[in-house]
């Protein structure tokens, strides 16, 4: 619960602010490349227009289809706005998966120019700061930031690293570096040999045990109406999804997870509908049988809301059922 949150409030600075990073979801990401039970991925925002996507990219629109918004527990409200002074403010509260673990933050941000801050406080009695700058360099963008993590729970804890990066048509690269009780260095390399296509590599090195965690390359295709996107992980994981617009309102996404030996772990087959308010309506079967729709909807510039409802196919009336309720509001 811990790692999935602090992921959490770096995933929604990054959505507030064109420049943020997504190596703030590694550890996250992490677990899924190393077979755990619940396959939760990294989900970056799509690249700003004129801007290159990363790693992460790939296959954006089929984990847009098939995994945003089945994720939430009984319910997730967060809530953002900015003064007078420029100053950003958000607060967030996420029950999951029952009421009984409640968990919540508080997060203030300021703007100067190309520099950023930041600071986080959460209920669990962690607090989390970071500062950044985002300027153009030699006819690209260069971006780095200093993140630091610090906790007072038996004993005081700190951690810190630096993310660095830089992206110049058609390469991006970005990479971690560990400054305190960090044991990962972490970073991919991008390149866009043709329109719509992108090919990369990413490696994480683990100082402590002195070895590779993960190789992985990635090869990706979008043309805004049809996606694929192909992950080879540590030479014997692969990772495989399909995006199709079918005209204007419908699509629907393919993914699947192969890990080592040739044992299929995760299949999700799913599509999405919008309705004239722009509204979208989505459903997905997954390959143990289970059943999920999720309806979502922007009511304006400054609210959206998120409703989730799964249950066992197999056992539709006997077996689990879940339910997830969303509010972002801004203002």
């Amino acid at each position: 619960m811990r790692r999935r949150t602090l992921s959490s409030v770096f995933q929604r600075r990054k959505r507030q602010q064109s420049g943020a990073a997504e190596e703030a979801n590694e550890e996250e990401d992490e677990q899924v490349a190393s077979g755990s039970e619940e396959d939760t991925e990294l989900m970056p925002p799509p690249p700003l227009e004129g801007q290159m996507g990363s790693y992460f990219n790939v296959g954006g629109w089929a984990k847009e289809c098939l995994i945003r918004g089945y994720k939430y527990g009984v319910f997730h409200m967060q809530c953002g706005t900015t003064t007078d002074n420029d100053v950003g403010l958000t607060t967030f509260g996420s029950a999951y998966p029952d009421f009984k673990n409640v968990f919540g933050g508080v997060e203030i941000r300021k703007q100067f120019g190309p520099y950023h801050l930041s600071h986080n406080w959460l209920s669990n009695n962690e607090w989390l700061s970071e500062a950044g700058v985002d300027t153009p360099l030699a006819g690209g963008i260069f971006s780095a930031l200093i993140r630091t993590a610090y906790s007072k729970h038996e004993n005081f804890e700190i951690k810190a690293k630096v993310k660095a990066g830089y992206e110049l048509s058609p390469v991006k690269t970005e990479f971690v570096l560990p400054v305190v009780n960090e044991p990962k260095v972490m970073g991919y390399f991008v390149v866009a040999p043709a329109t719509n296509w992108l090919l990369g590599y990413r490696a994480v090195y683990n100082l402590e045990e002195k070895g590779f965690d993960k190789h992985a390359f990635c090869l990706g295709y979008d043309d805004g109406s049809s996606e694929i996107g192909l992950k080879l992980e540590n030479f014997q994981d692969v990772r495989g999804s399909v995006f199709q617009r079918l005209g204007e309102r419908f699509a629907v996404a393919l993914k699947m997870n192969l890990y080592g030996g040739g044992e299929t772990r995760r299949i999700a087959f799913g599509g999405q509908y919008m309705l004239d308010s722009g509204s979208l309506v989505k459903a997905k079967v997954r390959e143990d049988g289970n059943i999920g729709f999720v309806y979502q909807s922007k009511l304006n510039d400054n609210m959206e809301i998120n409703y989730h409802f799964g249950f066992e196919g197999k056992s539709p009336i006997d077996g689990d059922h879940k339910i997830g309720v969303a509010w972002i509001l801004n203002s």
